[in-house]
């Protein structure tokens, strides 16, 4: 049901009803809160100060949405000697099932889950507001297709044999394998954005080495837990943290002090815009700090390709030999924190992924089997904008690299400056609307990955000019002296 048959307030106070008849504890400082004015639903706040180490609220494991709420027989549909229940298709039974039910034990809580038309994660968006991602790598990791195969090949057929236990036995096969999917996918995003995975109970072998002997290399089991998935998340002012006790029981506790008014925060950990954008629908400037680009393989393919005078394709396929054809990086991933770590050596380490690529071959001049030449002295001094320098070799490290990030930036079909001006725009409109809203953080995503980009080019600029002025006359020279750069700074400043 949605917001409009059930008025908000009304839904909590059921929730909050339910919770104390599930044996579900809560500190008479904390309530929960409409925070549609902010666009975060619900959210919970400390009515009075809360100090460190307090115990927000308490949950019994009986409490929990898991697998064990299926029937047996869908349980045993679902297990095979082959294929066993797993706990991510487990938890998505599970959910479809007690969604069907009206009189489910977790209805309460399962009136506060966000329906279909909730959802802003891209698994939702139109091919338009897709392409508005760009190039970047978030779209390659939506996995609609991928999720679909799965539903079709785990989830259908056992929904199939007990169609009347899902609601589903008047729907005629086509009809059948649309709806699992529809509900399947609702599931599934609900699963990701809200779902914990929650350690297991009962007693654990240590052998004499001191190793856990049991499962604890397995994947954990994942449940649904009401109210601990009502807190919004804050990288910055996360403020408690759920704890796992001995007999079983979550405990959500404040790990700060807690003023009174203030929000609990939760904290998803260290997650870029995009990733946050992806399993939650939504992005904030305070992940801001954690974004992330992928520079693809394709980049530094074509970079190369320029320098050896070679074609992409055999480049790519002497990398297959390298690497094996399925074991080829997907690209260079590069992190805000990467930065200040981004010296010669991090800049060659790049140089290096890609074996093919070998300085030597890029230097001998004339290529005998492609029959073309590599890069003269004076292209390689316009790209770098100068006509004098380190040796020749460095150069060609550094061009390597800009090439590939100029392609990488040139992928994404306009300009960071351009990308703003949008988003100023897209911002300053009242009320705006859910396409307004995706575009808009699709915006805010790849001016992040752009911004990144333009850093990582500046920074390979300055290490340039300090080439320059080191005078190195190889690369291998010029990685020692990166080195005793850095031990000397690293000695003055301790």
């Amino acid at each position: 049901m949605t917001e409009d048959f059930i008025p908000f307030e009304a839904k909590n106070d059921t929730f909050i009803q339910w919770l104390r008849q599930n044996d579900i504890q809560t500190h008479p400082a904390v309530k929960i809160v409409d925070l549609r004015h902010q666009a975060r639903g619900r959210g919970i706040i400390a009515t009075q100060s809360i100090p460190i180490d307090t115990e927000l609220f308490s949950i019994p494991r009986s409490a929990l949405l898991t697998p064990a709420a299926l029937p047996a027989p869908i349980i045993a549909s679902a297990t095979s000697d082959d294929e066993p229940l797993d706990p991510w298709t487990g938890l998505l039974l599970a959910l479809i099932h007690e969604q069907t039910h009206p009189n489910s034990r977790w209805q309460p809580y399962l009136d506060l889950l966000p329906t279909e038309s909730d959802f802003d994660t891209p698994m939702f968006w139109s091919p338009a507001e897709l392409a508005e991602l760009q190039s970047s790598a978030v779209r390659s990791k939506i996995g609609r297709e991928d999720a679909e195969d799965m539903f079709k090949t785990r989830i259908l057929p056992v929904i199939r044999t007990h169609a009347s236990a899902f609601g589903l036995s008047h729907l005629l096969e086509d009809q059948l394998a649309e709806e699992v999917i529809r509900r399947a996918h609702v599931a599934a995003s609900t699963i990701m954005a809200y779902a914990f995975d929650v350690e297991p109970t009962g007693q654990r072998t240590v052998d004499e080495e001191g190793y856990v002997s049991d499962e604890s290399d397995a994947e954990l089991p994942k449940a649904m837990v009401p109210l601990a998935d009502l807190l919004n998340a804050d990288a910055d002012r996360n403020n408690a943290k759920l704890f796992y006790e001995a007999d079983g029981t979550l405990v959500m506790r404040a790990v700060k002090d807690i003023a009174a008014g203030e929000e609990v925060f939760n904290d998803y950990g260290a997650l870029s815009r995009g990733e946050l954008l992806r399993r939650y629908g939504y992005v904030t400037e305070r992940y801001a700090q954690y974004d992330v680009v992928e520079i693809p393989v394709e980049c530094f393919l074509a970079s190369a390709r320029t320098l050896c005078r070679v074609p992409e394709q055999g480049l790519r396929e002497k990398l297959e030999r390298i690497y094996g054809e399925d074991e080829i990086p997907d690209g260079v991933v590069m992190a805000n924190e990467d930065l200040e770590l981004f010296t010669v050596e991090k800049m060659y380490e790049l140089f290096e992924l890609f074996p093919i690529f070998q300085l030597e071959s890029m230097l001998e001049g004339p290529n005998t089997q492609a029959g073309n030449t590599g890069p003269q002295d004076q292209e390689l001094d316009t790209l770098l904008a100068r006509h004098d320098g380190p040796a020749r070799d460095i150069r060609l490290l550094f061009v390597f690299v800009l090439r590939a990030l100029d392609s990488a930036l040139s992928s994404y079909g306009t300009t960071y400056e351009q990308d703003a001006q949008k988003l100023e725009q897209l911002q300053q409109r009242n009320q705006p609307d859910q396409q307004t809203r995706r575009i808009a953080m699709a915006i805010a995503v790849r001016m992040g990955e752009k911004k990144l980009l333009k850093q990582v080019v500046k920074k390979l600029h300055n290490m340039w000019q300090e080439a320059a002025q080191i005078g190195a006359q190889s690369v291998q020279e010029l990685l020692d002296s990166s080195k005793r750069q850095r031990k000397r700074r690293k000695q003055e400043s301790s």
